[in-house]
């Protein structure tokens, strides 16, 4: 097989033998029965390499000056022989300057010879950034505190605490409502964290809050925007905004509550500093329903001072 044999019948063979003639051959095909228009507009100027017209005849080892172009309708007359001039529609010419599209080539430029100059490289479409994922740990001076009265919505509305307990290890009533024969007591925990790391600028995909429980489990856990001061004081048992960042109920051991969106858009406006949150129990400290008497509804937790570090609260945040 040779490329005299191809001329005829471009198949797999050929494309196997002679891959460059085999492709130039098939534009070129494609070239004289499509033009003038269709073809030649997408056509790069690369595929233009001079080719035999039907029925020419030329030796195996005939070459062609670079940059050789065959305008729309052009052909070699029967007999052309590589020793005499190219037809005019094929004469040398620079390489022209093609503004290359997705389509292949710049519709209102066709094969002609054209100014010139290095044929444009389109830039590298940019790779989306993989997401980060970072666990920050809560800042050690979290805590929690606790108020109680013998008037529920005394206790409820109180903007004092009784307790105090910052940089603690653990509380098995971390985050509860309890009451005795008596008095109801109200329990909240205070997490800061310094999420100062997180480059600002950048988009939370999601967020969660981990933690550990410790002694007692069972009960609702609602996060919110801690408004109080860092460290935590008593006299901000209040200090916590109105909007649910998240929600769920504490299991025995390791826990995670999904941050919603009002808690994306309140991290992200954080980045830089700290973000505080504050968690409450759910079906009564939220709600406001006073529990019966000699009934707990409570979650113990560890704290960041607690001496192993996978039981300490974290934010885990994922951004890109």
């Amino acid at each position: 097989m040779n490329e005299l044999s191809c001329q005829r019948v471009i198949g797999k063979a050929c494309f196997k033998a002679f891959p460059g003639f085999a492709r130039r051959a098939i534009a070129y095909r494609l070239l004289h029965l499509l033009i003038p228009l269709d073809i030649a507009k997408i056509l790069p100027k690369q595929l233009s390499d001079p080719l035999i017209a039907p029925g020419v005849k030329i030796p195996l080892d005939a070459k062609f000056p670079p940059g050789t172009c065959i305008v729309p309708g052009c052909s070699f007359p029967a007999g052309w022989d590589p020793d005499q001039d190219p037809p005019e529609c094929a004469k040398s010419a620079p390489l022209p300057t093609l503004a290359m599209q997705a389509s292949g080539g710049n519709p209102s430029t066709y094969l002609a010879p054209g100014p010139s100059g290095p044929l444009p490289v389109q830039a590298p479409t940019p790779v989306p950034a993989e997401p980060v994922t970072s666990d920050i740990t809560a800042s050690t001076d979290d805590g929690w505190f606790d108020d109680n009265d013998a008037v529920w919505a005394t206790v409820l509305a109180s903007e004092d605490c009784t307790n105090n307990i910052r940089s603690g290890k653990s509380i098995p009533n971390a985050v509860c409502v309890y009451t005795t024969t008596t008095t109801y007591y109200i329990n909240r925990s205070y997490l800061p964290f310094d999420i100062s790391s997180i480059p600002a600028g950048k988009t939370i995909v999601s967020a969660k809050l981990l933690y550990t429980t410790y002694y007692y489990y069972g009960g609702g856990v609602s996060i919110f925007e801690g408004t109080y001061s860092d460290p935590c004081l008593c006299a901000e048992f209040r200090e916590f905004g109105n909007v649910l960042f998240g929600s769920g109920v504490s299991v025995s051991g390791s826990n995670e509550i999904v941050i919603n969106a009002n808690g994306l858009t309140y991290l992200e406006g954080a980045f830089g500093g700290p973000a505080k949150l504050m968690l409450r129990e759910s079906d009564h400290d939220v709600t406001g329903s006073a529990p019966g008497m000699s009934e707990g509804y409570r979650t113990g937790m560890y704290f960041a001072n607690d001496d192993t570090e996978g039981n300490r609260p974290k934010l885990q945040i994922t951004y890109k």
